[in-house]
Order: structure tokens, then sequence, then C-alpha cells
């Protein structure tokens, strides 16, 4: 099993990736935070370091797994598999790929249906039962995405899925982001130990309702929620930025310029949640009260995460994981320690860590232990996401 290495120090893993590396990075990461946190989905806290005993109480390893309790691989080790997260990730990069960084709704949908029925045949991936019998009528049907938005939840669904899947297209628009300033500091410990920063100056209104238009176009067929829409698009907006900072960002700039961003009231309260909490000694206990609405969660709540199933609750969990750890590997570790949905929230933080810092970060054992086809596959989607995000940079001039 592929363990991460403890002794780095952080200001040598943090390097000034070009954008090639910034994109590389957050698909890498993305699916070494889903391979990590698999095995502990729906676990707690305390379990999770039951589970880890032999790698010091953290989740620093691959382990074989069943995934929502459920295992069509009987027999096969799993350890370094990543799931529907990561295979959704994939998907809609190969869509925007494939339609040159147009957001088609259907075509989108249906290349996410595509990847979920040929995982059937190598490596079972199992999805939510309301998404296999979208993307079975999909397939089948020829069902649209205007037709999938509503097929298994009246409002559409406000799941996790609908922001870990648009990595890519936040990294694709991150050259709207090359003018806004997050400040700078020394390291990333030093970034979350600053207090009031800065600022970050808004892009405007035009860029923003763009982008927002494009996530809620993305997720027409599949999470087409208010809240699943609002937690993507902060999401994008926090990938973007992150990208588009040439040396490592100002925490505080960040989440001021994704408190703006958020427009729904459970996603901004998390967004200022988090804001308030920076840099205090209140930071570290903050998980748990990012999974409710009401400000001030009883201490009932105290080092136990709900299942972060909504977009809101799992988007501010793997914010916070991405502020809290002071070395990019260990936001990884966080997200999955702190229990809960820690594929999905993993994956996002993964992701985050990736367009942040690049990924001269991740320890070769880690990305090595991926499934085998993974690390090519990464690098095949990354060489032509960066194609498109030079086009669309000189196009930004």
């Amino acid at each position: 099993m592929a363990a991460i290495a403890t002794g780095a120090d952080a200001a040598s893993a943090v390097v000034a990736d070009d954008t090639m590396g910034r994109i590389r990075g957050a698909l890498l990461g993305a699916a070494i935070g889903d391979a990590l946190g698999a095995p502990f989905e729906g676990k707690s806290r305390k379990q999770i370091m039951k589970m880890c005993g032999e790698s010091g109480g953290k989740p620093t390893m691959y382990y074989p797994y069943t995934h929502m309790g459920v295992s069509k691989t009987e027999g096969i080790d799993r350890s370094g598999y990543y799931t529907d997260d990561t295979n959704s990730v994939l998907a809609v990069s190969d869509s925007l790929i494939e339609k040159g960084g147009e957001v088609d709704p259907d075509h989108l949908l249906l290349s996410v249906a595509r990847a979920w029925r040929d995982s059937q045949s190598t490596t079972p991936r199992i999805y939510p039962t309301s998404s296999e019998r979208v993307m079975t009528a999909v397939l089948d049907d020829g069902m649209q995405a205007s037709e999938a938005s509503r097929a298994e939840f009246e409002d559409g669904s406000y799941a996790n899925g609908g922001p870990s899947r648009l990595v890519a297209l936040g990294l694709l628009r991150s050259a709207r982001h090359a003018s806004t300033s997050l400040g700078r500091s020394k390291d990333p410990a030093g970034a979350r130990e600053d207090g009031e920063g800065e600022g970050a100056t808004e892009v405007d209104d035009e860029e923003g309702n763009a982008l927002y238009d494009e996530v809620a176009l993305a997720l027409l067929g599949t999470h087409s929620h208010e809240d699943a829409i609002d937690a993507a698009f902060v999401f994008t907006k926090a990938l973007g930025l992150l990208a588009a900072t040439s040396e490592p960002p100002e925490m505080s700039a960040l989440l001021d310029a994704l408190v703006a961003t958020a427009r729904t009231q459970p996603m901004r309260t998390r967004v200022q949640r988090l804001r308030a909490h920076l840099g205090r000694h209140t930071f570290g206990a903050l998980p748990p009260t990012l999974c409710v609405q009401e400000e001030g969660a009883g201490p009932e709540l105290y080092g136990v995460v709900p299942f972060q199933v909504d977009a809101p609750s799992a988007v501010a969990c793997a914010l916070w994981s991405f502020l809290y750890a002071t070395r990019p590997e260990d936001a990884i570790v966080e997200a999955v320690s702190m229990g809960g949905d820690t594929d999905s929230v993993a994956c996002m933080a993964g992701a985050l860590v990736g367009a942040a810092w690049g990924g001269s970060w991740v320890p070769a054992a880690l990305s090595e232990g991926l499934e085998a086809g993974a690390l090519e596959k990464i690098e095949a989607t990354a060489r032509a996401l960066h194609g498109l995000a030079t086009k669309e940079a000189a196009a930004a001039l």
C-alpha cells in the first residue's frame, strides 16, 4: 500500500508550476483524494482513525474497499481505484475537449453516461441508483438534459456530485481571473496564519454571470437544484482563482472573493463562516458546523461531521481542508479524516490543492499507486485541457 511521506517541508513542496502543472495537479489531486477517501465513505472520524492504525491513525495510504457498501468486483484489490467522482470529472473533461471548450449540456450528459456504462465492463464503479436510472434513459432512450434535469427530483438534485465533476471547467476559465489579486504570502502556513487580507478585486458582473450560466448549463442534466449550481459556481470560481495566481495565495482574499461569489444563502453562510473563523483558534473545529445552516451549532456536533450529501456542505468542507492544512498533501488527508462523504470531499480538496500548487507536491507512491491506466488518462486529459486553456488565455488578452 502506498503511503504519504510525512517529513516533507512545505516550502520545498510549493513551487510556481506553469499552467500545465496546475491542470495536471488538479486532475491528479482529485483522483488521489477520491481514491484515498473511497474506503472510508460514511465512516466517522473515530472509525477512520481506528481503521488507519497502521499509519498512525491517518488515511495516508490506499486501502482495499467496497464503494457505497457494494462491491461488484469481489476478490479484486481496489486500493488506489477512484470512484464515480473522478470518473465524472474525466467524462466532463472529455466533453469540454471534444466541444472545443464549449459547454453543451446534452453532449456533456451523454459523455458522463457513457463513462458510467464503459466502467461497468472493466472496473464497475457504483453510482447512486437515481443517477443510473437517468443515465440508462440517456443511453437507451435518448433522454436530453432538459428532460433529465428533474426526472428523479422535482426541484433537481442538490447532491455534491455536481460541483465535484466541474474541475475542468474551473481550470479552463482561469484566464478570466488573471488580473484578480489574491495577495501573496511566503508559504501555505504563513498564508493561513495571516489576519485580514488586502481583499480581492472582483471580476465584473458580466464575467461572473457568464461563469454561473455555464455552470448551470453543465449541471442541467444531473444537478439542477439552485443549491448545487451555486456550490459548483463557488467551487469552479475557487479553482479558477487559484490556478490563475502565480504565487501562493492570500487565503483571506480568496474567501473574500468567494463570499462575493455565492448567490444562495446556504453557500454564502458557509463561506462567511469560514472567513469569520480563518486565523482563529476556532477554525480547526469548524467542519461539523459547515454541515448545518444555523450559526453556532450546539456542542453535540463537536467532532462529528454529518454526511455531506448536499453540495454546499461538501464544498465548504473541501475549502476548509484546503485552508486548514499546512502542507498540500495534508489537505487531502484532512478531507478524508473528517469523515462523512470522504471520497467526494477529498476529490474536491485535491483539485483545489492541485490548482494552487501544481503537482510537484504529490508523493510518487500515491500517484503511482493509482489504478492501472489512471496516470496515462490524466496526462492525456491535462494536455488537451492545457491546449484549450492556452487558446482561451490568448483570446482574453
